[in-house]
């Protein structure tokens, strides 16, 4: 399986935040990379396979990828697909607001792909923004940042006219707020007490919530962002392995591989050597 790095795909020059057209008449390998990718179905149809299975794509599908993950496209009719390619951490630097609404912050943070079908004026908007971000490869960062958000306001709850903004009081958005930070930074010794600390809940209703709204407690959670990243540092760095582990808040080299081999079916060593890094 073929992996895409982010300079491969934008160019070398640091770019951060890009976009793409492109016509899919045959099947697209099962692929990862090492950025986010949402991928808006213009036209055709097909199948979108992930780790989380499989989804129609058809016009108005728009599938979020993260870092780590992979999938494939097989088109049953020539498929039109506008791809916007970006650095997760730019969401964090710069898009901190989306993480404030549980809706948009399960779409971005959720592991593997999420998927769901953008209102037809929605939808066009977000592709308008999308292929004006294609358009304007050099344009200044914070000129991509706000096509980005753009792109991301249409896409989300936030893009709706009725919605009513307001600070994030409610316990599920603080808990997703909690889940940022986490995703942010997943060597840090997170604990339930320390991350329910972050979200200003007790443990007790922190853990419940945080149940109710991702379908897993929050240790397995952590154990979940902390593998996602070990499999990015073993593709992007040379680093060795019990040191990736390490980077990636997991301190035993031997238990490291263990859950790694558990989540992912093979060793970090064979992870490695089984994905081939396009750059």
């Amino acid at each position: 399986m073929d992996r895409y790095a982010l300079t491969g795909v934008l160019g070398a020059d640091s770019r951060r935040i890009g976009a793409e057209s492109v016509d899919v008449p045959e099947t697209i390998e099962p692929h990862a990379h090492d950025f986010v990718e949402i991928a808006l179905v213009v036209s055709g149809h097909g199948t979108h396979i992930s780790r989380t299975g499989t989804d129609d794509a058809v016009a108005g599908s728009v599938f979020l990828v993260r870092p780590g993950s992979w999938h494939s496209f097989e088109p049953i009719t020539t498929m039109t697909v506008v791809n916007v390619y970006f650095d997760e951490r730019v969401l964090f630097e710069h898009l901190p607001w989306l993480f404030t609404d549980a809706t948009s912050s399960r779409r971005l943070l959720s592991a593997g792909t999420s998927s769901w079908t953008a209102p037809a004026g929605v939808f066009g908007d977000a592709v308008a923004w999308a292929t004006s971000l294609e358009q304007r490869p050099q344009a200044p960062f914070m000129i991509s940042v706000g096509l980005l958000t753009c792109i991301m306001a249409v896409l989300t709850d936030f893009g709706d006219p009725d919605r009513v903004e307001q600070v994030a009081t409610s316990s599920s958005d603080l808990v997703w707020s909690a889940v940022a930070q986490i995703v942010a930074d997943p060597a840090h010794e997170w604990s339930v007490p320390a991350v329910a600390a972050a979200a200003n809940l007790s443990p007790s209703h922190f853990t419940r919530i945080f149940r109710r709204e991702l379908g897993t407690s929050p240790a397995r959670f952590v154990a979940q962002v902390r593998l996602e990243r070990a499999a990015l540092l073993l593709v992007s760095t040379d680093l060795a392995v019990a040191r990736v582990g390490e980077q990636a808040g997991i301190d035993d080299a031997n238990y490291f591989a263990r859950i790694f081999r558990s989540a992912y079916g093979i060793s970090p060593k064979e992870y490695r050597a089984g994905i081939h890094l396009l750059d």
